[in-house]
């Protein structure tokens, strides 16, 4: 970012709109790149829904190849990102559909997840939880989770892990 600076600075101030536009682009694409290279303490999103059957072919792709287990929906795709933006022992909250929890197709996804993270609460939002949707058309979730496996939760070396308690929640 540091050596993109001046040559944007140049383009921001020149007189031609379409020359400032692609400037002005680019100095928030070279933004987001240092943001998400970086890794966080905490992580909290809604993050989008869409079902895989709905997804573009470039977005279909880039889910299959980078986020195999979670590929079915675009909101587990952002459960296992928001995961791997954290560091070591990082945490994420997410609100998300709650679908995964109990489709096969996600059987692979589940254990992964409970395999390599901590999971402290799933709390059920139920139907009303969004003002601007009407019905049951999203059963929605809030999962807080840790990043890394309960020995990375623990003590100092050579103590033992400490202990974890999944906190279930049911606000509908």
């Amino acid at each position: 970012m540091t050596e993109l600076q001046p040559a944007l600075q140049q383009s921001l101030h020149a007189e031609d709109g379409t020359e400032y536009e692609a400037a002005v682009a680019a100095q928030g694409l070279a933004r987001a790149a240092l943001l998400l290279g970086k890794k966080y303490e905490l992580v909290i999103t809604n993050v989008p829904y869409l079902a895989r059957g709905k997804q573009g072919d470039a977005l279909r792709d880039f889910c299959e190849t980078h986020y195999p287990e979670a590929k079915n929906d675009l909101a587990t795709v952002f459960l296992e990102r928001c995961l791997n933006l954290c560091a070591a022992g990082g945490t994420s909250c997410i609100v998300l559909p709650q679908n995964w929890l109990f489709l096969t197709t996600y059987k692979k996804f589940r254990e992964k997840l409970l395999k390599k993270h901590v999971w402290h609460m799933l709390a059920r939002l139920g139907a009303g939880a969004f003002a601007t949707i009407s019905g049951e058309v999203v059963k929605a979730v809030l999962l807080t989770m840790s990043r890394g496996s309960s020995t990375a939760h623990g003590g100092l070396m050579g103590e033992k892990p400490a202990i974890h308690h999944l906190r279930g929640l049911d606000v509908a």
